[in-house]
């Protein structure tokens, strides 16, 4: 008893799933043609072409540092330029 109730549980399912499935098997639809796109001509033109384009932009430096005496007193002259390799 037991095993005809497996074997009914494994082939239930699979009987559903092919009922189902050829269910939907109908025959074929002839299906309009689609409308054919829209299609848009353009003439091209020769023309030159700027290889530089001017952009407002912010610079940053990648590092910075903080310049600071090791003995006391002021800086009087700085020798440097910046951006300058010291």
């Amino acid at each position: 008893m037991f095993d005809q109730q497996r074997n009914l549980a494994c082939t239930l399912p699979l009987l559903i799933s092919a009922i189902l499935g050829l269910s939907g098997c109908k025959g074929e639809v002839k299906q309009a043609a689609p409308e054919p796109p829209t299609v848009f001509v353009q003439t091209l033109a020769e023309q030159t072409t700027p290889l530089t384009v001017d952009l407002v932009a912010e610079i940053k430096a990648f590092r910075e540092v903080d310049l600071y005496s090791r003995v006391s007193g002021q800086i009087v002259k700085q020798t440097f330029k910046p951006g300058q390799k010291v």
